[in-house]
């Protein structure tokens, strides 16, 4: 438990879940204005992060009983509900026991007896010997839409249950720069079908970090030998069952913000990010509506990621490979072509000092995609070190549909007069 003056942090235990309560201790009584030689029910309101209201009440217990504690905060089953889908790992929660890593976080609002609530679920990678571990190949199908449901037919793939978990895998055929990656988790919920089947997806987590083939070339796989590469390492229809030890390297690998209180925040606006940014025209509305705020700091990420990607993690002008040096750079600016700002076309990229050359219009790019320097130039070492690029033909993708869109090239020269 963790009180300050704007915040009440409770960890959950497994009354929370089963009785649907939990023990409000002494030192909780002034965040939640309650009088301590007071009897009196309290009806209070919960509100999550999609501005649903759960009716509960604080109420006092007879203290007669040996341990039995003053109040307790009682709420209806609609909010255990909303627990138990943010929380799916709480079947692991045994009688008695408290986790950490199960947070419900109230906050209070302008209004008396009136709180928000969030749930930090500090991301735990326990195995359940009763569920199973998948691998899912995503784009390949109709009704594939990563972070929301995911179809299959039992005919050819018959192993998975409700309540199994799995990693998002993006295959070489299908991936931007035809090489595998890792992209995400969640875990499966209700399946609807006979033999094609659709389900939805509980508790999602976009990877912050993609897991690329390279990441794993040195990786022994407790499923069973990769070999020298990856062919025929899994299953052409697109689903494989792995031991929970890979599903763990995976998932370890790939969400390095776990530990972060506000985690589940910048979960959810990757995801949204994401499926902005790959399923812009999708009929299959998000059970979300996007904030009308811009998240910059999501859909950048999700683009940057796509444009390293594209690019196969190389300068497309120096061919520096070193990660920590690249950057992922708008051809038009993010800050003034809001209609271009997830496009891929729009993207390059470009080693830390290409980069800032580029933005600054002391290179261009013409439309054979070829190196144009300014004549401005004032710096010799600059422009000794620029000489070697000029006229050469950028590195382009491997796959033509993300070559640099050249209407936004010939902006780019006008507005630095290369033309």
């Amino acid at each position: 438990m963790i009180i300050t003056k704007d915040k009440f942090i409770k960890f959950l235990d497994y009354s929370s879940f089963k009785w649907d309560t939990f023990t409000l201790p002494f030192e909780g009584y002034q965040f939640f204005n309650i009088d301590e030689l007071s009897q009196d029910k309290i009806d209070i309101t919960l509100i999550d992060e999609n501005n649903n209201t759960y009716s509960s009440y604080i109420r006092y217990t007879d203290k007669s009983r040996e341990n039995s504690p003053t109040r307790l905060l009682k709420w209806n089953k609609d909010f255990t509900s909303y627990l138990k889908e943010h929380i799916p790992q709480w079947e692991t929660i045994k009688k008695g026991e408290k986790s950490e890593n199960f947070q419900l976080i109230f906050k209070p609002s302008d209004e008396p007896n009136v709180f928000y609530i969030t749930i930090s679920s500090k991301f735990s990678l326990v195995e359940d010997v009763n569920k199973r571990y998948f691998i899912f190949t995503t784009g390949k199908k109709e009704n594939d839409v990563d972070f929301e449901t995911y179809p299959w037919e039992r005919s050819r793939f018959d192993k998975v249950r409700e309540g199994d978990f799995f990693v998002y895998k993006k295959s070489s055929s299908l991936s931007e720069n035809k090489k595998l990656y890792f992209f995400g988790m969640g875990q499966v919920g209700p399946i609807e079908g006979d033999d094609y089947v659709v389900t939805q997806i509980f508790n999602p987590v976009k990877f912050d970090n993609i897991i690329h083939q390279e990441d794993l070339n040195d990786y022994q796989w407790k499923w069973k030998d990769r070999g020298e590469n990856w062919s025929n390492f899994f299953n052409h229809y697109g689903m494989d069952i792995i031991p929970f030890e890979d599903f763990k390297y995976i998932c370890e690998q790939g969400i390095s913000n776990q530990t972060d209180d506000n985690f589940e925040k910048q979960n959810n606006d990757l995801i949204k990010s994401h499926k902005k940014f790959y399923f812009p025209n999708s009929n299959k509305k998000p059970k979300e509506k996007f904030s009308k705020l811009k998240v910059r700091t999501s859909d950048d990420k999700v683009w940057s990621d796509n444009i390293k990607i594209i690019y196969d993690f190389k300068c497309c002008v120096t061919d520096i490979s070193t990660k920590g040096l690249n950057h992922s750079s708008h051809i038009s600016p993010h800050s003034s072509d809001e209609e271009n700002r997830l496009n891929p076309k729009n993207g390059l990229l470009l080693s830390m000092l290409i980069h800032k050359c580029f933005d600054e219009g002391i290179i261009s790019i013409d439309d054979n995609y070829r190196i144009l320097l300014s004549d401005s130039i004032k710096d010799k070492n600059l422009l000794d070190y620029l000489k070697k690029y000029e006229n050469n033909k950028i590195n382009l993708p491997i796959r033509k549909d993300f070559y640099p869109d050249r209407k936004l090239l010939k902006i780019h020269r006008e507005k630095f007069g290369f033309e």
